[in-house]
């Protein structure tokens, strides 16, 4: 982990990997309850957008919404991934209807960012919903690079 005097702790993305892939979920849904999860997520939703490849990506068009729910008040964490020919730029909160939306729980969503679980397999468990477009539920994960945990 790495520090500076303004910013708090920085985990890089493999020590990330490694410890959502040993955490037990209870242990994960008691961090994501924690004062820590907005934190985590913009972390999270920050570095997705440098991991777009720019190749698989360069032919769309779309804007992904985000619901990550199991907030402490019972609420959702709202994020926007706008992906345009190439790039991804990331927002926080929902001000238009997204071309896909996906909702799930924060520790379901923990483990499809780093590889533990995909799209497909959780909307058929029922772990993951999606409205809109979703035939484009299963590509989102192919866009982006996932971090090793090496």
């Amino acid at each position: 982990m790495s520090t500076t005097e303004d910013q708090p702790p920085v985990i890089d993305e493999a020590e990330f990997v490694r410890n959502v892939l040993a955490t037990p979920d209870d242990q994960l849904a008691a961090g994501m309850q924690s004062e820590l999860r907005e934190t985590i997520l913009d972390e999270i939703f920050t570095r997705i957008s440098g991991r777009i490849d720019p190749v698989r990506s360069a032919a769309l068009n779309i804007t992904v919404g985000f619901q990550i729910t199991g907030r402490p008040d019972g609420g959702a964490d709202p994020y926007v991934l706008t992906i345009k020919e190439g790039t991804c730029a990331v927002k926080k909160g929902i001000d238009e209807t997204p071309t896909l939306t996906m909702t799930l729980d924060a520790v379901d969503f923990m483990k499809l960012v780093v590889g533990a679980d995909n799209a497909t397999d959780m909307y058929i468990g029922g772990k993951l919903k999606m409205d809109g477009n979703i035939m484009m539920g299963p590509r989102i994960s192919g866009l982006f690079t996932i971090p090793s945990p090496e």
